[in-house]
């Protein structure tokens, strides 16, 4: 929860190898006068870390700046309706001069974010995708569920965030839900060897980028993910958001708590001890059950 001591040393990153070729040969921007300026604000990480501290570009633009942000492919679409913003391009496609850069992570830091001045004004991503399909069915409750993250993320720990998704078979088995995949890679092969593939509904031919995955969420009544960018995506646009966490959770969703200052419409399910999804899910399972009490 000591987020400004964490944001300043978390500047330091840039001291490490892998994070050389981050560099821009454009002036770091320091807390400067932007009046008249432009910055470059850049994605430097995974998808869900700029849905989540794109929420800070607007104080750029409070300060006078002509915003340009550079951001991965699968994420034009979804921020192209920022009106805030002066273009976007995709990451490692071209060249651009401005009067500054920024990493979207360091903005918490240059503006001395604290755990009581989280910018957390929902939602702030507007929906432009539609999809062609109705989830309607006899007024029960429609459910996306993501339960694996990036397969290709850097970091070996990012095993503690996917799950099996047969561990799930007790929500499952609860009557009265139609549940929607928002998993959207191969890992829905899963759902078909477990033998669900009536039950939990296919959107992958539906979705190319994550606006479309927001298109999808936009129709549900709740979604429950693990610590993916599904969980980003559904918080930013002001969703019922369910995030199941493991023991040893990231630093953003802080300790012991269920809520979450970056999202007021998430709740946390944590790992009581470590590896214990069965207990998550059992705590779910409850959930659902409270929640939705027609159902079962």
């Amino acid at each position: 929860g000591d987020l400004i001591g964490g944001f300043e040393d978390y500047e330091w990153r840039f001291k490490l190898p892998d994070y050389s070729k981050e560099q821009r040969e454009i002036p770091l921007w320091n807390g400067e006068s932007l009046e008249e300026k432009s910055i470059l604000v850049y994605s430097e990480q995974g998808y869900g870390d700029t849905i989540q501290f794109i929420r800070y570009v607007p104080m750029l633009v409070e300060r006078g700046a002509k915003v340009i942000l550079e951001t991965h492919k699968s994420l034009v679409e979804l921020f192209a309706g920022l009106k805030y913003l002066d273009d976007i391009i995709i990451r490692n496609t071209k060249s651009i001069r401005t009067d500054f850069q920024i990493p979207i992570m360091s903005l918490p830091h240059r503006f001395s974010t604290t755990l009581n001045q989280i910018p957390a004004d929902i939602p702030y991503l507007p929906i432009l995708s539609t999809i062609d399909i109705d989830f309607c069915s006899e007024s029960q409750p429609v459910i996306g569920i993501a339960w694996a993250g990036n397969p290709q993320h850097r970091h070996s720990w990012a095993a503690n965030r996917s799950l099996n998704i047969a561990l799930l078979e007790p929500i499952f088995e609860i009557s009265g839900i139609t549940w929607v995949s928002v998993q959207m890679d191969d890992r829905y092969d899963e759902v078909v060897m477990m033998g669900r593939k009536n039950l939990i509904k296919d959107m992958r031919e539906h979705v190319k980028n994550f606006a479309d995955t927001a298109a999808v969420i936009n129709k549900l009544d709740l979604v429950i993910t693990v610590d993916t960018a599904v969980a980003h995506l559904a918080g930013a646009m002001g969703k019922p958001v369910w995030n199941l966490l493991s023991f040893a959770a990231d630093w953003r969703w802080l300790m012991d708590r269920e809520d979450s200052p970056w999202y007021p419409t998430m709740k946390l399910f944590r790992q009581k001890t470590p590896g214990d999804w069965e207990g998550v899910i059992a705590d779910l399972k409850a959930a659902l059950l409270t929640e939705f009490a027609e159902i079962g």
